[in-house]
């Protein structure tokens, strides 16, 4: 089923040609950037799925450091995330095979005990793991809703949604406006600004069970719906308050 934007937004292309470049709009500050492979992608949707992600900078760098061999040379992270915590993430972005041969953690933590304390708090390692194609679904559909910037009937369902008093499908919820096929994205956005919140994580579609986010209570209390691959507050390998954490771990 194919679900239309409320209004028609700037659209770049996904992929150049013959590359695995791709160009995303980033909703956050309505800007056209650039991942440099589709995995990279992928955590630029999470990130843009977060509501607490305030910037995303891909390409962050050049970071200098003295390496093991007492060389000065430097690196660029594949992004930079600030929350609205005022902390910041800087972020390598590699399949986990090419992670674990080249050392990236230990890479990492080196550059982090040298990096200065305005640049990051913390440095994170994502891999492929840390993904998984359900979540990048939903976080790609995510992105696409916030650049819209206008849903349908966003004002009476969100009442609805917070007056809402027992577990429905989409579908179900949305009958007063005239279904998913018409508000299927209005009720995205108020999952995305935690109005509603899914019951089983999975990939949202018109049978996704949907609550209030402010109210119900999940079977699985205390279980995140979806898991968050770039936890904040790891206390994996602290340095005063700076650490690296590889990201779901």
């Amino acid at each position: 089923m194919s679900y239309a934007p409320a209004r028609d937004i700037p659209i770049a292309p996904e992929k150049s040609t013959g590359r695995s470049t791709c160009y995303y709009l980033d909703p956050i500050d309505g800007l056209i950037k650039v991942a440099e492979s589709q995995l990279e992608f992928n955590a630029s949707l999470r990130f843009m799925a977060d509501r607490s992600v305030t910037r995303l900078e891909p390409q962050f760098g050049p970071v200098h450091y003295v390496n093991a061999e007492g060389l000065l040379t430097y690196k660029v992270f594949d992004q930079r995330a600030s929350f609205d915590d005022h902390t910041k993430s800087v972020v390598s972005v590699k399949p986990l095979g090419r992670a674990a041969k080249q050392g990236t953690e230990a890479l990492n933590r080196l550059i982090l005990d040298q990096m200065p304390v305005e640049d990051a708090d913390r440095v994170q390692l994502v891999t492929e793991q840390d993904l998984p194609q359900w979540a990048n679904a939903n976080n790609r559909l995510i992105q696409s809703v916030r650049n819209d910037h206008h849903w349908r009937c966003y004002a009476e369902m969100a009442g609805a949604a917070a007056a809402m008093k027992e577990p429905a499908s989409i579908d179900e919820f949305a009958k007063p406006w005239g279904g998913s096929k018409t508000v299927f994205r209005t009720v995205v956005m108020l999952i995305f600004e935690g109005v509603l919140q899914q019951v089983e994580p999975g990939e949202i579609d018109d049978a996704t069970i949907i609550a209030n986010a402010l109210t119900e209570e999940i079977e699985n209390e205390g279980q995140q719906v979806q898991p968050d691959p770039f936890p904040r507050d790891h206390p994996l390998r602290r340095r005063g308050h700076r650490w690296s954490a590889v990201a779901g771990c």
